[in-house]
C-alpha cells in the first residue's frame, strides 16, 4: 500500500520481469537472489473496459480474477495491482478480502497492491 505515483505498480512489473528472467536462465539484476521455480505466473494489472466485446473494466476485472483464483496453486506467483479499483470502496475492499483468503487458502506465493 502506498500513495499514488510512489511506484507500487511498476514494482510488480519489476517482479515479474525479474522471475522471467531467471526462469529461462537469464540475467538477473541482483546481487543475490533465491527465485523459486513457479508452475504459474498471473498478473492482474489495471485494464480499460473492452469496448469490442462490450465488456465493462470492472467485469473483465472479476473475470480475470477469477480466472487466477480458479487456477492459482501453491507453486505459482500472483502480482495483483489495486484489485477492485473499477468499484465502490466498499465493494473494492470485499473483493480484495475474498481474493486474498483464496489466495491464501491455495497458498499461492502472492504480491498484492492496493489503496485500501
Amino acid at each position: 500500500s502506498g500513495i499514488n505515483g510512489s511506484g507500487k505498480s511498476t514494482y510488480l512489473k519489476q517482479i515479474a520481469i525479474i522471475v522471467l528472467l531467471a526462469h529461462c536462465g537469464s540475467y538477473v539484476p541482483a546481487e543475490e537472489a533465491l527465485i523459486p521455480l513457479t508452475n504459474r505466473l498471473c498478473a492482474r494489472m489495471m485494464t480499460a473496459d473492452d469496448q469490442e466485446n462490450n465488456i465493462s473494466s470492472f467485469m473483465l476485472e472479476m473475470k480475470e480474477t477469477a480466472f487466477i483464483c480458479n487456477n492459482a496453486t501453491s507453486r505459482s506467483l500472483i502480482l495483483l495491482d489495486e484489485l477492485g479499483r473499477a468499484t465502490s470502496n466498499e465493494d473494492g475492499v470485499a473483493i480484495a478480502w475474498a481474493v486474498a483468503e483464496c489466495l491464501l487458502a491455495k497458498g499461492a506465493l502472492t504480491y498484492f497492491v492496493t489503496h485500501y
